[in-house]
């Protein structure tokens, strides 16, 4: 209660800077059918994303909030409503310390990013880079020169959100409405009150950007679910703490950016899963180029990454869904009054080159504050018997429709 009258006050004080901001949606999404007669295959939704941001006369003291929500004409379990931020925060030039509903980015890559699990995502925005659900924390950042170390605490475990069992973007194939975690010797325990924490450590060598970062935290990315339909229709997902450790870096090389991540994943000795299988320690390896040619009337990025997972697990690493994998693709800016953009990827998993990922977008502004979106996501994979990969997202074959309204 004192974050948030802490954040009236600096809204409504008369010294202090207030910006509101508010965003509308239209999004029209039509799936291919699945033959499935309790998916929808269209999906008109309206969302709405309302922001404020307000800082005290000497720029010291600071708050943010960010409400995503959207609601689906007719899918009634995609109704949302949640916090991407919403802190209040001291900024002191070196020092800074916020309080509230944060969010991180850790990550240097575009599509692939092993580093980036500190939030919950919403599962039900898009294929990749899906949109993050801030979550309660305190975090410290402290700059010194060109480098600098942020830390956080977070006490409260929130889960990502699944889609309903009538979308046919879902992950996993039900509905999901609870949650386990799992702690040492198979216990466990439903109170969202799980102590979590990590820090990063940001620093420059020459033309390089280097990032070591350790992540203490329930993992969002990994889970095993339990499903008995004797009992009943819901999967409960069991979610393992772990400890995560790794780097970042961004290089220029040669007029390229040459983008790498590696982390690797520590689970506890005691921790198993319900078959008896003790969780192994894996790691995630990540490198990218891109590039960037003028054309005159616009820019072209050209990018590539390649992903892959090093595990003595089978079962783990045949869980991923990008365990080695390529990702070709492009965006075309062409740097007019509209900013209009194209945007490429083909995403071609490369142990049996029967799984890929084409996403293919056309965006641009007009009127000053409208802004319209189309494009089609599409997704080819054959069964396997004992690998997952994309076959866990083969239904989200659609294409959409975004238009949105600034205020």
């Amino acid at each position: 209660m004192k974050i948030f009258n802490l954040f009236f006050f600096l809204c409504f004080n008369a010294s202090t800077a207030v910006q509101f901001d508010l965003e509308s949606t239209f999004s029209q999404r039509v799936f291919k059918d699945d033959n499935n007669p309790i998916t929808k295959s269209y999906n008109p939704a309206i969302g709405l994303k309302f922001s404020v941001k307000a800082k005290s006369a000497d720029d010291n003291f600071k708050t943010k909030v960010v409400i995503d929500s959207l609601y689906d004409f007719s899918d009634e379990d995609r109704f949302y409503a949640y916090p991407e931020e919403a802190w209040v925060g001291f900024d002191s030039g070196s020092d800074i310390i916020k309080v509230g509903f944060q969010h991180f980015n850790w990550s240097s890559t575009e599509a692939f990013r092993p580093s980036d699990v500190v939030n919950s995502r919403n599962l039900d925005s898009q294929v990749k880079n899906a949109s993050k659900i801030g979550e309660p924390m305190i975090s410290y950042k402290k700059i010194f020169g060109d480098s600098s170390i942020t830390t956080f605490l977070a006490p409260y475990f929130i889960k990502p959100l699944y889609p309903g069992i009538e979308n046919s973007f879902a992950t996993p194939f039900g509905p999901v409405d609870s949650y386990l975690v799992l702690q040492d010797n198979l216990t466990t325990d439903k109170d969202p009150f799980n102590i979590q924490g990590g820090a990063i450590f940001n620093f420059s060598i020459l033309k390089s950007d280097i990032a070591i970062h350790y992540i203490n935290h329930i993992d969002r990315d990994s889970f095993f679910p339990i499903f008995n339909p004797l009992v009943s229709p819901n999967i409960t997902p069991i979610f393992y703490r772990s400890q995560q450790a790794g780097f970042t870096s961004q290089n220029a090389i040669a007029g390229m950016i040459l983008k790498t991540e590696f982390v690797t994943r520590f689970f506890s000795n005691n921790v198993k899963t319900f078959t008896q299988n003790r969780l192994k320690n894996f790691s995630i390896g990540t490198i990218g180029l891109e590039r960037n040619f003028s054309l005159g009337q616009g820019e072209l990025t050209f990018l590539t990454e390649y992903i892959k997972t090093f595990s003595q697990n089978s079962f783990q690493k045949n869980s991923e869904v990008f365990d080695n994998d390529l990702l070709v693709g492009f965006r075309h800016s062409f740097n007019n009054i509209n900013g209009s953009e194209i945007n490429f990827s083909l995403i071609s998993d490369l142990k049996q080159f029967e799984q890929h990922i084409f996403n293919l977008s056309y965006s641009q502004r007009f009127k000053n504050n409208w802004k319209a979106e189309i494009g089609i996501n599409y997704v080819e994979s054959k069964v396997s018997p004992n690998y997952t990969g994309a076959e866990i997202i083969d239904n989200a074959d659609y294409g959409y429709l975004n238009i949105k309204r600034f205020f």
